[in-house]
């Protein structure tokens, strides 16, 4: 267990707060019919719904904690760990244009989850740097906080 937390390029205290609260904001998206993709099966959180309903109210540059983590994410270049020719390896993360702000930082913030916890950062990366890695890990945060703001039902089911 060690070893593998030790390969990671944000401090493991990092990495299990955003986890934790990355996956507690995604349980309680899935609970809320709305906030859930429909169909049975697995309950998997319609995070993009979410992003629609919260928009109008995501004003990022309101304060300047949100502006400075929405800026982090935004101005990032995410990359994402892909078999491209057969070759596993990094690619520019698309960002639709025309999309809202609050959609924006979800996407990004889903991506640098997805880096972080299927193991794309543990792929060899010239371009890899901790203390801009830990930077978009703490804006995720930032970010997942003011977002869990905007909507009470989901603050209540994250907060139960």
């Amino acid at each position: 267990m060690e070893y593998a937390l030790g390969k990671l390029t944000v401090p493991p205290e990092l990495a299990l707060k955003f986890f934790a609260v990355f996956s507690r904001f995604e349980y309680a998206l899935k609970v809320i019919p709305r906030f859930r993709r429909p169909g049975d099966g697995e309950a998997k959180a319609d995070w993009l719904a979410f992003a629609a309903e919260v928009a109008p109210h995501f004003v990022p540059n309101k304060d300047p904690a949100t502006s400075a983590a929405f800026t982090s994410l935004a101005d990032a270049n995410l990359r994402y760990f892909a078999v491209v020719d057969g070759e596993a390896k990094w690619r520019a993360f698309p960002v639709p244009e025309g999309i809202s702000d609050a959609e924006k930082a979800i996407r990004l913030i889903r991506q640098v989850r997805n880096n972080l916890f299927h193991g794309g950062k543990y792929a060899p990366d010239p371009d890899s740097n901790p203390d801009r890695e830990r930077r978009w890990v703490e804006s995720s945060l930032a970010i997942l906080g003011k977002l869990l703001t905007l909507s009470n039902e989901v603050q209540a089911v994250y907060d139960n």
